[in-house]
């Protein structure tokens, strides 16, 4: 967890496998779906746990914009594929069928991100904002 003050370096080395676990669930490389539910769910848990730890943080606004970015994403999830599975492009995608509560929330979240002071953030390796 760092020095006796806080978390140090905490975030970064965390959210990476969070975002790589996402990726590999929204974009399979295995198995027989293109999309891996479980591992979005839980990437995106992960995420939000990550927000907890990180509150106060120099790392928070990067914590906000890693779950914004995996519910904007995951908001497309039911209209990325078709009922055989295959991928849908984004074009022939249903925008009725996103979940808008996520469009909602990761919105929310980037208008907090906004809002705290990222000058020390900026130019960090994994910058989602």
């Amino acid at each position: 967890m760092g020095g006796p003050g806080g978390c140090g370096d905490l975030g970064a080395a965390e959210a990476l496998p969070v975002y790589l676990m996402f990726n590999e669930g929204y974009s399979a490389t295995g198995g027989s779906t293109l999309i891996r539910g479980s591992l979005v769910r839980e990437a995106i848990r992960l995420a939000r746990l990550l927000i907890v730890v990180l509150e106060g943080s120099p790392q928070e606004p990067e914590s906000l914009g890693l779950l914004a970015l995996m519910l904007f994403h995951d908001a497309r999830r039911r209209a990325r594929t078709d009922a055989a599975g295959a991928l849908v492009t984004l074009e022939e995608q249903d925008r009725g069928s996103r979940n808008h509560s996520a469009i909602a929330e990761a919105a929310a979240l980037l208008a907090v991100a906004d809002n705290l002071d990222i000058s020390r953030h900026r130019g960090m390796p994994h910058d989602y904002l």
